[in-house]
């Protein structure tokens, strides 16, 4: 079908807010060839729907029974508010994608997945995963081993389990993808090896740009699964020391890692953060930021993880007395093209006061995309 010259489009006048909510009702496959209708389309699926979204991110912040979005304006608002689903309280999230969050029941075994889009009210409980019998019940951290990305190029979303620790067969990733009536298993290629598929889970697992990423337990390698070829390979290294303690971040939907030195004199805390970049087909690692805050500094300062990165700041949380308090810190000039900030009590800027403990932190963009398309009937 031939672009049209004109816009907006005289074979289709239709309004734009209308043909946008008519758009978000396809799957992301067919929203997609809708940009070769003409120029109105294009501009629609391109700017209104999550196909090419470029809304600018908030920060999701996860409490223990509540959720929070900071704004570009640094205002904290309850999301979700109101909701008559009791289960959110025992939910934690795996992760966020153009509006969508994917919750994890670890009340369930194995852990119980469903995904809600707050801006439309919808939620889709996904299929069991197959297995989940097989593991003890009670309540553990099962949302550990899971993660949820999207691919651009296809449009598709999928939820990946990554064997851990209470796994019997390491070789083995399950995978979902919404839209389908069942888990399936990928199996590891032999050069990668079973040890590079268990994966650690006090490292984090990271949904970006296509591809999920975790650490390999008993090593440092960092994996990753492409959400396309459904391929695990290794990532290239990272350039740390033997036995450096690391976490996996997300910075302007690229992997990172911010690797913990612990107190130096005692001090001051540091933390550098790397991210991962691909140039003419090849990876590397660029530092990024150096953080370091004053032992002093009460109360005690963290990042926010798996997302610290809140524009141009980086957001911090320190508990004090029920109460987590959320800071931002401007990073002040550069040393070797990473970003430096030092942390003291007297450049802290505390933004908002949330009641309970603040354990994750995501990006996330309001949008319309719909839930509904996916359910099974």
């Amino acid at each position: 079908m031939a672009m049209d010259e004109e816009y907006p489009s005289r074979c289709y006048n239709i309004p734009t807010d209308v043909l946008a909510e008519i758009l978000r009702r396809l799957m992301p496959n067919s929203r997609r060839r809708c940009r070769l209708v003409c120029r109105q389309w294009r501009h629609t699926v391109d700017e209104c729907t999550s196909t090419n979204l470029r809304s600018r991110a908030k920060t999701l912040l996860v409490s223990i029974s509540s959720l929070y979005t900071l704004d570009d304006k640094w205002g904290v608002r309850p999301l979700m508010a109101g909701t008559t689903d009791s289960r959110r309280e025992v939910m934690d999230v795996i992760g966020t994608c153009n509006g969508l969050i994917c919750f994890c029941d670890d009340s369930m075994p194995g852990g119980a997945i469903s995904l809600a889009n707050p801006a439309t009210g919808e939620t889709l409980d996904l299929p069991p995963l197959p297995c989940a019998d097989s593991f003890m019940r009670g309540r553990s951290r099962w949302h550990t081993a899971y993660g949820f990305a999207h691919h651009q190029g296809t449009g598709q979303y999928k939820v990946v389990r990554i064997p851990c620790c209470i796994d019997t067969q390491f070789d083995t990733v399950q995978v979902l993808t919404l839209g389908e009536t069942s888990w399936r298993d990928v199996v590891a290629t032999p050069a990668v090896g079973c040890a590079g598929t268990r994966c650690l889970r006090s490292a984090g697992i990271i949904g970006v740009d296509g591809a999920v990423y975790w650490v390999a337990d008993g090593t440092e390698r960092i994996m990753s699964f492409d959400l396309e070829a459904e391929r695990v390979s290794v990532v290239k290294p990272l350039p740390t020391r033997p036995g450096s303690t690391f976490y996996l971040v997300e910075i302007y939907g690229r992997l990172g890692a911010a690797i913990f030195h612990g107190s130096t004199k005692l001090e001051e805390e540091k933390t550098d953060v790397w991210v991962l970049k691909s140039a003419r087909g090849e990876q590397r690692w660029r530092k990024w930021y150096c953080v370091g805050v004053e032992t002093r500094v009460q109360p005690p300062q963290q990042l926010t993880l798996p997302h610290f990165a809140h524009g141009n700041h980086v957001l911090t949380r320190g508990y004090r007395d029920g109460i987590d308090k959320l800071y931002k810190h401007q990073p002040k000039g550069t040393q070797k093209g990473s970003r430096m900030l030092h942390i003291t009590d007297s450049n802290t800027d505390e933004t908002q006061a949330i009641d309970g403990y603040i354990h994750q932190a995501f990006a996330y963009v309001d949008t319309k995309e719909p839930l509904n398309i996916y359910k099974l009937w």
